[in-house]
């Protein structure tokens, strides 16, 4: 008893270049202790209903700056990554 079992602060900095290296139109970024996903380029993302222009857009992930949270985040990353690859951004996002 008296041990304290809060989770220990790692530094997901290393794990989270490696991830951003392989995906191609996004990148995961970490603000404080949440996870969040952003294009790459200005035209990453296609534009909203009745916008023209393409545009760059970061999104929360709803995931926390952890081992298990950066899992979660990657697997979402790949998925929107592959969605704005391939044949264009439909549905939800997360």
């Amino acid at each position: 008893m008296g041990k304290n079992f809060a989770p220990e602060k790692v530094d997901i900095g290393p794990r989270l270049q490696a991830i951003n290296q392989q995906l191609e139109k996004v990148s995961l970024r970490q603000k404080g202790e949440k996870l969040y996903i952003r294009g790459k380029a200005d035209d990453s993302f296609p534009p909203r209903p009745g916008q023209y222009k393409p545009r760059r857009v970061e999104l929360a992930l709803n995931c926390n700056a952890s081992m298990a949270g950066l899992k979660v985040a990657k697997a979402k990353a790949q998925k929107i990554d592959s969605q704005l690859f391939g044949v264009g951004l439909t549905g939800d996002l997360t």
